[in-house]
């Protein structure tokens, strides 16, 4: 209620602001963004705007329709999940253990420093590697079963023991 008459960029924070006159100069056709917005008695918080130009009988845009939705929970949820990560990804990388990150088909995604090092490759050359070319050949339709069967979650604690072929 109190939004209804009063210009919407009023509410957008700075840091928004010139990003959002930008879209507004371009948009000819309904479009979606996110920004932050700051209520007058309201600490800011993050929003998604779907966007629809009103067009006028000659084809000019005379004004916008604007439908928010407050994202702050979502928001959230993706700082949480990105210091997590960001947490795993540190104590991946100071581990002295060997970490790979390998999908369903033996790819891997990532792994640490130590795991390079164990297996004598060089930083990089791992990534999207299959991890089953570095296993011991008698071991691995054992390494792709066990792939499979964390990949079902069949079993919730699987733990993986194998050899692997360095490049010395």
């Amino acid at each position: 209620q109190y939004l209804v008459g009063k210009p919407l960029l009023a509410y957008i924070t700075e840091e928004s602001l010139l990003s959002v006159r930008g879209l507004l100069l371009k948009t000819s056709q309904t479009s979606e963004f996110e920004c932050w917005l700051k209520p007058r008695h309201r600490e800011k918080f993050p929003v998604s705007i779907r966007l629809a130009p009103i067009q006028e009988v000659r084809g000019v845009t005379g004004g916008f329709r604007w439908v928010m939705r407050d994202i702050s929970e979502r928001h959230a949820a993706s700082q949480a999940l990105l210091r997590s990560e960001e947490r795993f990804h540190r104590i991946c990388s100071s581990a002295t253990s060997g970490i790979a990150l390998v999908v369903q088909n033996s790819t891997i995604i990532d792994c640490n420093q130590a795991f390079q090092d164990f297996l004598g490759y060089p930083e990089g050359t791992l990534k999207v590697q299959l991890a089953s070319n570095f296993v011991f050949v008698e071991d691995v339709p054992f390494f792709l079963d066990m792939l499979e069967r964390v990949s079902r979650g069949s079993g919730k604690d699987i733990r993986l023991e194998t050899r692997f072929v360095s490049q010395d």
